[in-house]
């Protein structure tokens, strides 16, 4: 990360700078401080956001409460969904399911990743691995949800239609189940 700051300041000097060259219209003036206002515009919102995320992430250690809304379909595995309300990755049993829009309360204790990662568009810092979690309300209509739902219907009838591992690999094609190969099947299609 910077060891330097950029400063409000800085950035409203540089803008100056720009306005003052670009009324005597000194073309390779205006371009430089067009550039140096960019990039310095850039370290300063990179400031900004990394020390938001610190202040978020700050509290997230120990035992806590969450109460979110599930915003991404949760990860659903043989034994076990993974659920992500950011900055926290939630490690569940894989009974009662949870869904996309569905309001939960989650309790327990949260640890501090050693490095932070995306998956997806979230941000994640830490993990909770089997924490009692309460459904609040299950999700309302929205088209994501629909989608999902009709996803995990055609998902259901295939799975009792098409019998292993042709259901795994026909679910993966289809509707882009990635976990659904079984794992020999998953490193004969790596390999092609």
């Amino acid at each position: 990360f910077c060891s330097f700051s950029v400063s409000f300041f800085f950035l409203f000097f540089l803008f100056l700078l720009l306005v003052f060259f670009s009324l005597f219209k000194r073309k390779e003036a205006i371009i430089i401080c067009l550039f140096l206002f960019s990039f310095f515009l850039g370290i300063y919102r990179w400031q900004s956001i990394f020390s938001f995320w610190q202040r978020q992430i700050s509290p997230l250690q120990g035992n806590i409460t969450l109460r979110a809304v599930i915003r991404k379909e949760p990860l659903r595995k043989e034994n076990y969904q993974k659920i992500v309300i950011p900055p926290v990755e939630i490690y569940l049993e894989r009974y009662p399911s949870y869904h996309y829009g569905d309001v939960v309360e989650v309790k327990g204790k949260a640890e501090s990743l050693s490095s932070w990662h995306w998956e997806g568009s979230s941000f994640i810092a830490a993990k909770m691995s089997y924490p009692q979690v309460k459904l609040i309300r299950p999700g309302s209509f929205s088209f994501p949800r629909l989608a999902f739902t009709l996803r995990d219907k055609i998902e259901n009838s295939l799975k009792r239609v098409v019998p292993q591992p042709e259901n795994g690999l026909l679910l993966s094609l289809m509707l882009g189940r990635k976990n659904e190969l079984p794992p020999f099947l998953k490193n004969d299609v790596r390999k092609v």
